[in-house]
C-alpha cells in the first residue's frame, strides 16, 4: 500500500534589520526583528538612525526604515563639473519612512513616508514634463530584496 506524501509548508522571510534593547549588564531585554517576504517593493530594512523618545512615558524608540518606490522614467542628473552634466534613467528610488517601535507591543508603526514630502515624480520638468532630480554629487544605487529571490536597485 502506497503511503501518502505530507508536506510541512513553512513559511520564508527574510531577517534584514533589527532593534534590541539591551540593559546595562548587556543582557538582551527586547527584540524586533524585521522580516522582508515577497517582492523587492516590500522592502523594510531599519537603518542605523535611532532616538528615544524620552517625552513619551512608554519611551518608544524612533528611526527610519527604507522603503521602495517605483516612478517611470525618472533621469537623475550629477553635476560633474561647472560645465558637465550627466544623467541617466531610473525607475527604481529607495526612501525613507520614520517609524516608531513600541517596546511594550512590539509593534512598529509608520509615522512618516519621506515619498509623500519628496518623490521624484513631484520633480516634473516644468516645459517638458520630464522628472529630473538634480544632485550636486554623486548617488548611491541599493540593490534590495526579500524572499521572493528577485531583487531590484535603485537610486538611494
Amino acid at each position: 500500500m502506497a503511503r501518502a506524501a505530507s508536506c510541512v509548508c513553512v513559511q520564508h522571510w527574510n531577517a534584514n534589520s533589527q532593534f534590541q534593547q539591551i540593559s546595562p549588564l548587556g543582557v538582551l531585554r527586547n527584540q524586533y526583528i524585521s522580516s522582508c517576504t515577497g517582492k523587492p517593493l516590500n522592502y523594510n530594512k531599519v537603518t542605523h538612525e535611532c532616538h528615544v523618545d524620552a517625552t513619551d512615558p512608554a519611551l518608544p524608540v524612533l528611526a527610519t526604515r527604507y522603503t521602495v518606490r517605483q516612478y517611470p522614467n525618472v533621469t537623475v542628473e550629477e553635476q560633474k563639473s561647472p560645465h558637465k552634466v550627466v544623467g541617466d534613467k531610473y525607475d527604481t528610488f529607495v526612501g525613507s519612512e520614520i517609524v516608531k517601535w513600541d517596546r511594550q507591543t512590539g509593534e512598529v508603526e509608520k509615522i512618516y513616508d519621506m515619498f509623500d514630502f519628496a518623490a521624484p515624480a513631484s520633480l516634473a520638468h516644468p516645459n517638458d514634463g520630464q522628472f529630473t532630480t538634480f544632485t550636486s554629487s554623486a548617488w548611491n544605487t541599493q540593490t534590495v530584496k526579500c524572499s521572493g529571490g528577485e531583487s531590484l536597485t535603485g537610486v538611494e
